[in-house]
């Protein structure tokens, strides 16, 4: 499954970035990942964390880590279909956007006037979201990877629809165009494209099962039925026509499936048979009647909610000299449990780099270090161990000096 390395930065990257850039290839130095041991009770040099005194400073440095590590990206496989189906998914995907949450993940479109629809499912109860828009091939077999930040403007619960303004839009961004008219026909092929359970940018492929009016207490609209697969992480992104015009955005998935008692190896266990193929899409008649009806003003514009601020952001909980006596060390708790899993590490030859190492995991095993400019002191570069095999495959570069990267790139092989 690592075979398509061309989407496994998207559950890291965090913040706006600017368009592609290239940059010269970096080596992945050697890396020790065994977490500092603190000598504790020795005496710490008095300049190296004067400023991670501060709890303030503790938020700055930690807090925009707390959401990169809530999500590791799961690569898909290689997608094996007709020259039809190949030509769809390599010019709708680029369309297509993964949509990160404080509480998960989802799917976007990016329309043609350059706002996103999504499922209002995915926003709900959230004003910002981070856009991870699709890389392309970059240089020297390297890919950049752009998110921006984005605004919730309008929802219909009625729908389950929203739309989302991002700051910006990466040059040459692709979007889909909403068919015209509704005469998709029972029995016509369709495609899916989103991020099924976190495997990103998957294609998939069925026919429409039927066209339904569902009409509840909370909602009214007419649902496309189709067996194209669509699992959690499918939601809000496109079902497709094999003109690659928005037919409609996948929504739910019905869930009939059974249960049953079977004892294996002297345990009783319970094993589940989902239901397949009742899979539903919300109309393209409906997303145009939704934008219809923002463009009258029918639906107001939500006011900007920012994602809630995690309590703890990064507690100092130990400070001493690294065991081999050549550098200050300060251990910290992301979870503010008491517990280590990142470090900061200032050694005393100051032509060395300072380093924050991170152990997100709390496997004992460092998966992120930081490493800043020794000129300005701010963070410069930082090396992620994506495949927890010890490769550090991942490479965050930090342009704006802030501890969140601004843009990652990855090797292919």
């Amino acid at each position: 499954m690592i075979k398509e390395m061309a989407v496994l930065a998207m559950f890291v990257s965090f913040g706006v970035v600017s368009p592609f850039c290239s940059v010269k290839a970096q080596v992945v130095p050697s890396i020790d990942v065994t977490p500092p041991e603190i000598v504790k009770n020795s005496q710490t040099s008095s300049t190296a964390f004067a400023s991670l005194d501060d709890v303030s400073a503790n938020a700055d440095l930690f807090g925009p880590l707390a959401e990169m590590f809530k999500e590791l990206a799961k690569p898909i496989g290689n997608v094996q279909r007709g020259s039809r189906e190949i030509a769809i998914f390599r010019q709708a995907a680029p369309a297509v956007v993964l949509i990160k949450t404080k509480d998960g993940l989802g799917s976007g479109v990016v329309l043609q006037d350059g706002q996103i629809v999504t499922n209002r499912h995915v926003v709900q109860g959230i004003g910002a979201v981070e856009i991870i828009f699709k890389p392309s091939d970059g240089v020297n077999g390297r890919q950049t990877v752009e998110t921006r930040v984005g605004r919730v403007q309008f929802v219909d619960p009625k729908r389950d629809l929203a739309i989302i303004a991002p700051a910006t839009l990466p040059v040459d961004q692709k979007h889909l165009r909403l068919i015209s008219k509704d005469d998709l026909d029972v029995g016509a092929d369709v495609y899916a494209i989103g991020h099924p359970l976190g495997y990103t940018w998957t294609f998939t492929r069925g026919i429409v099962s039927g066209i339904r009016h569902i009409d509840t207490d909370g909602q009214d609209y007419t649902a496309i039925q189709t067996q194209t697969p669509i699992n959690p992480g499918n939601s809000g992104g496109p079902l497709l026509n094999a003109s690659m015009e928005l037919v409609g955005v996948n929504t739910w998935a019905r869930d009939i499936s059974s249960v049953e008692q079977k004892e294996i190896g002297g345990s009783k266990v319970s094993l589940s048979r989902p239901a397949q193929g009742l899979n539903f899409a919300v109309s393209a008649q409906d997303i145009r009647i939704f934008l219809a009806e923002i463009g009258q003003g029918k639906i107001k514009n939500l006011a900007l909610q920012l994602p809630n601020i995690p309590e703890c952001s990064g507690k100092p909980i130990s400070a001493g000299r690294a065991k081999s006596n050549d550098a200050d060390v300060r251990g910290f708790s992301l979870k503010c449990d008491g517990k280590a899993d990142a470090w900061l590490v200032a050694p005393d030859d100051k032509t060395q780099p300072n380093r924050l190492l991170l152990d997100p995991d709390r496997s004992n095993k460092i998966s992120v270090i930081v490493i800043a400019d020794v000129r300005t002191g701010k963070w410069h570069t930082s090396y992620w161990d994506f495949f927890r095999d010890r490769t550090f495959a991942v490479i965050g570069y930090h342009e704006n000096g802030s501890v969140e990267p601004s843009r990652f790139e990855f090797s292919r092989t």
